[in-house]
C-alpha cells in the first residue's frame, strides 16, 4: 500500500527515516524504498520520550493530559494508544485510580460522544476513531475547502493512478472512503457526482484484468451494515465482463468467514453466477471459479 490512512504524513517520515538504508523487497521483483508513500493527513511532528519504569510513562501522560486540557484541548479529543487490549485496560485501572475520567473504545464499539472523558484505545482501533474521522475532517477542510466530493475525487484518482502503476492481481478496498463518510457524511453516496467518479475510476482499473475483491471485514467488525464496493460498483463490473473474489479481512480466525452470505445474497441478485478463489494448485492454475447458490 502506497496510501497511508493510519497515520499523519509527519508521523509516517518519522518512521521511514528509521529504516534509512535498510531494504525491503516489494514481492514483485524489485526494491521497495519507501519513496512512493504517502499520508493524506497531516499533524505535529512525533515527540519520542522513554522511561526507565512504567510509573514514570504514567506520571508523563498525566502530565501531558493536563497540559492538553489546559490548553484548551476538550478530554473527548484526547487519546491516548495503546499496543494491547490489555495495556488498555491496565491504562484505564490507573487512570481511576488517579481520578482522571477516561473511556476505552472497544472493539465493534463506535465511539460515543456523548461520554465525557478522554479516550483509551488500541492502535488497530485507534485509526476509525481518529484516523478515519477527525484527521479525514480536518483533511476535507483544510486541503479541499470543505468539500467531501473533492476529497473522495482525490482518493479515487489516487487509487486509480497505483493500480495502472502496480498493476495488483486484486483490487481491494476500492470504495474504502465509505468507512468514513458513514460517520461523516461529507457526501451523498447516491448523487450522480459520486457515483460518476467512483465509476469512472473503477472502469479505467478495470483494463488491468485484475480481480475485484468483495471485503467484508467492515460487517464482520461492525463500522459498515453491508460488503463492500457498493452494489452500484458491482453491477457496472458484472456488465463489463469483470470478476470478484470475496474476502473476509478478518484479522481474527473467529471471522474467517463473517460476512460471505450477505455478499453472497448480494452478487447472486446483481447477476453474478460465481466468484473466483486460489485454486488448491496454484502451481499449475493459480485461481478458480466457485459457482454460487
Amino acid at each position: 500500500m502506497k496510501i497511508n490512512y493510519r497515520t499523519t504524513e509527519e508521523i509516517r517520515k518519522h518512521a521511514f527515516a528509521l529504516l534509512k538504508g535498510i531494504s525491503f523487497d516489494d514481492l514483485d521483483e524489485d526494491f521497495d524504498l519507501g519513496d512512493k508513500c504517502q499520508s493524506l493527513a497531516h499533524g505535529k511532528k512525533p515527540i519520542i520520550e522513554n522511561f526507565i519504569n512504567a510509573n514514570d510513562e504514567f506520571d508523563f501522560l498525566v502530565d501531558e493530559i493536563k497540559k492538553l486540557k489546559d490548553s484548551g484541548v476538550a478530554l473527548t479529543d484526547i487519546c491516548v494508544v495503546a499496543r494491547t487490549k490489555k495495556l488498555v485496560d491496565d491504562y484505564i485501572v490507573l487512570f481511576t485510580r488517579a481520578g482522571i475520567r477516561s473511556y476505552a473504545i472497544k472493539r465493534n464499539k463506535v465511539d460515543d460522544r456523548s461520554l465525557d472523558g478522554f479516550r483509551v484505545a488500541t492502535m488497530h482501533r485507534v485509526m476509525l476513531m481518529y484516523g478515519k474521522e477527525a484527521e479525514i475532517k480536518k483533511y476535507v477542510n483544510e486541503c479541499c475547502g470543505g468539500n467531501g466530493l473533492e476529497m473522495a475525487q482525490r482518493y479515487f484518482s489516487l487509487f486509480r493512478d497505483y493500480v495502472l502503476e502496480s498493476k495488483p492481481a486484486i483490487i481491494g478496498h476500492f470504495d474504502l472512503v465509505r468507512y468514513s463518510n458513514a460517520a461523516l457524511h461529507l457526501y451523498d453516496e447516491d448523487s450522480s457526482a459520486y457515483r460518476i467518479m467512483a465509476l469512472d475510476a473503477l472502469r479505467v482499473m478495470f483494463e488491468t484484468n485484475a480481480l475485484l475483491e468483495v471485503n467484508t471485514g467492515g460487517v464482520a467488525r461492525g463500522y459498515v451494515s453491508e460488503p463492500y464496493p457498493a452494489a452500484f460498483l458491482l453491477k457496472e463490473w458484472k456488465a463489463w465482463g469483470g470478476e470478484v473474489i470475496i474476502n473476509s479481512d478478518c484479522h481474527d480466525a473467529k471471522f474467517l468467514d463473517a460476512g460471505y452470505i450477505q455478499a453472497e445474497e448480494i452478487l447472486l441478485s446483481l447477476g453474478y453466477e460465481h466468484v473466483v478463489r486460489l485454486s488448491p494448485n496454484p502451481e499449475k492454475e493459480m485461481w478458480e471459479r466457485v459457482g454460487l447458490h
